[in-house]
């Protein structure tokens, strides 16, 4: 084996940050992690993965709800896991009216609590001019959020056709009958280094849409740009930690530019705000959230990454198609779209495609 994988010393930092192997896997080279041959690529890509499952299979409901509280900290009241499900559910709403009337099935990534599922649920109950029905598929790596899911749809009226517990790279493996009309993710697909957009793509019907609320920067692209996140956090071991963070990843100099665009620049000082948001809860009840912590290294990536892996998939995203404008015009919002209110940041953003 010829696989190389620096370890930062989480005792040094303000939190749990979490294995490099979690951000994009074309970023693993900023971080010093290397490989020679194609097995040794997957096997990283699995333990990835894993890591991903040691953080979310073991947490509950409540885990939602604190980083809700932390979003409405960092950024004025505003819970932007909320407003991605309302935007979210308006997308899939919008375009299931201007279909002919059917069963449309939904295949959610990610479904946690069941949130997200019941916002498109309650979006099209609500609406007098949808004369269709849904029926849901409900995935997600932790099975007692699952089953929270499944009674919270089916108390509200909705069809729940089956639970899978499983990771997003398991669709061909775990999926029968993969043909849906929309599949739906709201702040989950990034919670894997090789996000599989192909997987994504085969398990839809022609005409249908891919769905996507999500958490959009690239903080994570490069550990240079986690030191400048580090330097605004307080904590008691704060230089030790920097040091080491810098020793790890062979850091060269103090200071590390953000990008030029405005919006992908203020994206990253959002993601910032939010991490010094949780690190104050961690603070303010003494000690960590247990199996419901979260952490900051994940797989976070711009919009313009999301969008080349959805055009490589064979998914259509651009206004040229006329479709696209279409929904772009119904929903009044263009494709991608920020959610994010007073300034401009990429950093909660809509952005859908179609097959």
């Amino acid at each position: 084996m010829s696989i190389t994988i620096p370890f930062h010393d989480e005792s040094l930092m303000p939190m749990k940050m979490g294995s490099a192997l979690r951000v994009p896997m074309q970023d693993w080279k900023n971080y010093g992690i290397s490989w020679r041959r194609p097995i040794e690529q997957t096997a990283l890509i699995e333990a990835g993965r894993s890591e991903y499952m040691n953080e979310y299979a073991l947490g509950d409901a409540s885990q939602h709800g604190i980083i809700g509280k932390a979003s409405e900290m960092a950024f004025d009241g505003v819970n932007y896991n909320q407003k991605l499900r309302e935007a979210n559910a308006k997308i899939i709403s919008t375009h299931l009216k201007m279909q002919p009337p059917s069963t449309f099935r939904i295949l959610e990534i990610g479904s946690g609590a069941g949130d997200s599922a019941l916002e498109v649920y309650n979006s099209l109950k609500s609406d007098p001019n949808f004369n269709g029905d849904v029926e849901f598929v409900l995935t997600d790596p932790a099975s007692k959020t699952l089953e929270i899911a499944r009674e919270k749809l089916q108390k509200a009226g909705a069809k729940v056709a089956g639970t899978v517990e499983m990771r997003q790279d398991e669709i061909p493996q775990k999926i029968v009958q993969p043909e849906f009309d929309t599949i739906m993710q709201v702040a989950a697909m990034h919670h894997d280094p090789d996000i599989p957009y192909q997987a994504f793509a085969d398990a839809l019907k022609k005409g249908g849409i891919f769905a996507s609320a999500d958490w959009h920067h690239g903080g994570w692209e490069h550990p240079g740009l986690v030191y400048e996140m580090l330097k605004t956090m307080d904590w008691p071991k704060k230089e030790q930690g920097l040091e080491n963070w810098k020793k790890t990843y062979n850091l060269k100099g103090d200071n590390f530019e953000l990008p030029n665009d405005p919006a992908e620049a203020n994206a990253i000082r959002d993601i910032w705000k939010f991490w010094n948001a949780y690190l104050g809860l961690l603070k303010e009840q003494g000690h960590d959230y247990g199996t419901n912590s979260i952490w900051p290294l994940e797989s976070h990536q711009t919009r313009k990454r999301y969008g080349e892996g959805f055009r490589k998939s064979g998914l259509v995203t651009t206004k040229m198609s006329g479709r696209i404008a279409e929904l772009c015009q119904e929903t009044g919002y263009n494709n991608p779209q920020s959610h994010v209110t007073g300034r401009k940041s990429n950093l909660a953003s809509t952005y859908f495609a179609l097959k």
